[in-house]
């Protein structure tokens, strides 16, 4: 079963600016209901809240997917989704997430 990747605890503290996404995307995707905490209330975001905010970034911004599929795709993950598509692939022909196997 794919998971999300375990939050690691560090010192480092981050700005929205580094998940790459504006304040107006940061809160469309609170709103949303997707992201898993409010970027405006969370004084210092910590890695594992950048892993999230870039992988929501990638798929429901960039991907050029429609809002539906994105949703209906990421009904498929759990959450939070702090995950990387280093690790994960979504499967045209199946319909579902699958973990990316390095032999």
């Amino acid at each position: 079963m794919i998971k999300p990747n375990a939050p690691v605890f560090e010192l480092t503290s981050y700005a929205l600016e580094t998940s790459g996404l504006s304040q107006f995307q940061a809160a469309e995707l609170f709103q949303s209901g997707l992201l898993s905490f409010d970027p405006f209330v969370k004084n210092e975001l910590a890695g594992y809240d950048i892993d999230e905010m870039m992988f929501l970034k990638k798929i429901y911004f960039d991907s050029g997917l429609e809002r539906n599929m994105v949703a209906s795709m990421l009904k498929k993950l759990p959450r939070p989704y702090r995950y990387s598509f280093d690790n994960i692939y979504w499967c045209l022909g199946e319909q579902k997430w699958k973990e990316v196997k390095l032999s």
